[in-house]
């Protein structure tokens, strides 16, 4: 999976400064690492750069994906646990379970500030990429 060859480069580029961090991780790289959408965003309100890169070369983009998984693994989870729960055949829910059920909520929230997280992030590489554009056309009228 994408993790173990994450794994893999950065043993052999030697670029773990501690366990899940990289050399160049910035603020934004971390706060993903703890799926801290809510963190993201106030980087990104205070003008952090989420377009940078570390040493492996990843990006806000490269690393959303994992917290996309993890509340879609979440979610999966609590549709099984309402479903077992209006059940007469099945298993009755554990006291675990069932707080999983009643904080549907937070899970929802979650899901909402990733879409707004993702919005944001969209707009600033759309902004980078108008940059990226403007010196490449200045550079083709220079030459």
């Amino acid at each position: 999976g994408t993790s173990a060859a994450r794994a893999k480069l950065a043993k052999e580029k030697g670029t773990f400064i501690m366990q899940h961090v990289a050399l160049g991780d910035t603020y934004m790289h971390m706060a993903l690492r703890l799926y801290a959408i809510e963190c993201c965003m106030l980087l990104i309100n205070a003008g952090v750069n989420p377009c940078l890169v570390n040493s492996l070369g990843e990006g806000a983009t490269d690393l959303i994906h994992a917290v996309h998984i993890d509340l879609m693994e979440k979610s999966v989870e609590v549709l099984k646990l309402k479903e077992r729960r209006r059940s007469h055949v099945m298993k009755a829910l554990s006291k675990e379970e069932v707080q999983k059920v009643m904080f549907e909520s937070r899970l929802i929230a979650k899901w909402e500030k990733l879409h707004e997280f993702s919005v944001v992030l969209k707009d600033v590489y759309d902004e980078e990429i108008l940059i990226i554009k403007g010196i490449e056309h200045r550079a083709w009228r220079a030459s």
